[in-house]
């Protein structure tokens, strides 16, 4: 994987401006981690439909030319940057966890961001917070195609929508800089990336005065659902996409090793991706596979304890969720 070159951060001013602001794409060289939205499941649902468009699938940079990022740290002084998300169907739940792909960053004074998730207010914009992260620091977030994860701290529910996002205010007196990946310009809708001016209101991204760039943010909201029981058992489908379903991983949380379980409804090549919380890969396994149940064993006695993600993707669909490992 290379790793791409951090863009340099110019000068900052933080000044509000009334003229079209003006924007420069810049492709994004290192592969993403492959994430992939999964359907709604019985646990957590890794939700940001837009970003499974053939579109999406060449990242940008885009950089401000007052300044530092579009999606992040820049001249006029932005605050956020939110992405609203949409559900695959109707549910209260609450999204505990917040996974951005970053992809460039500068660092001085090592200033920190964190993730924030919001409500839709009726007019469409961001309404009431309903969770924050702790911190971060500049310095500890991946631009070389690894997702950062931001827990989010006792979330409050939403329903079917909601928005998650960043906020960069603690980046400028530090003289720090950081953007978020996005879709290049016509894969994605303007009206449903949101950003807060250093007046402190919020704006979509296309209109008078603003980017009018029509994109998607490499957000991704971990969702819980709370309206759902756990399934039966291990033979019930936990998510279902196309001809692939995904059973619960057993035993959660897992010790000593871990099962990973699924069907196909047809002959398929296979790879499960397993990554830790800092995005990394920790386990990958690909073959061809024959229609029915399959299951995999991994022996996870070294891994440290903690949260961790898993995605199955064949011919069929991709489908993620999550497990705990604890010693």
């Amino acid at each position: 994987m290379n790793k791409i070159v951090t863009l340099l951060f110019l000068s900052i001013a933080v000044t509000a401006v009334s003229a079209q602001r003006q924007s420069e794409a810049v492709p994004f060289t290192s592969e993403l981690s492959g994430l992939e939205s999964s359907v709604r499941t019985s646990g957590d649902t890794l939700a940001n439909f837009a970003l499974d468009e053939p579109c999406a699938a060449d990242p940008i940079i885009f950089t401000s030319v007052g300044g530092g990022f579009v999606n992040g740290t820049n001249g006029y002084g932005d605050l956020e940057k939110v992405q609203l998300i949409f559900l695959p169907s109707s549910g209260t739940g609450a999204c505990n966890e917040v996974l951005v792909f970053f992809g460039g960053k500068s660092v001085d004074g090592d200033g920190t961001v964190k993730a924030l998730v919001y409500e839709v207010a009726g007019d469409g914009s961001p309404g009431e917070l309903l969770g924050e992260s702790d911190p971060v620091n500049v310095s500890l977030c991946d631009t070389a195609g690894l997702f950062t994860a931001f827990p989010i701290g006792t979330p409050d529910s939403f329903i079917d929508i909601f928005f998650a996002g960043i906020d960069v205010s603690d980046t400028y007196p530090t003289g720090d800089s950081i953007g978020v990946l996005s879709t290049d310009d016509g894969c994605g809708n303007g009206e449903e990336v949101w950003e807060k001016w250093s007046d402190g209101v919020w704006y979509p991204y296309v209109g008078e005065g603003t980017w009018n760039l029509n994109i998607a943010l490499f957000i991704y909201g971990v969702v819980d659902w709370e309206d759902n029981s756990p399934p039966a058992s291990l033979d019930d489908a936990w998510a279902v996409n196309g001809g692939l379903t995904l059973h619960p991983a057993y035993p959660d949380p897992a010790n000593q090793q871990v099962s990973i379980s699924y069907g196909l409804a047809e002959p398929s090549g296979v790879e499960l991706t397993m990554y830790n919380q800092a995005g990394q890969i920790v386990y990958q396994w690909s073959g061809q596979q024959t229609a029915g149940e399959q299951l995999i064993a991994i022996e996870t006695s070294q891994w440290p304890s903690g949260k961790y993600y898993y995605q199955v993707a064949g011919a069929q669909g991709i489908l993620f969720s999550s497990l705990m490992v604890q010693h």
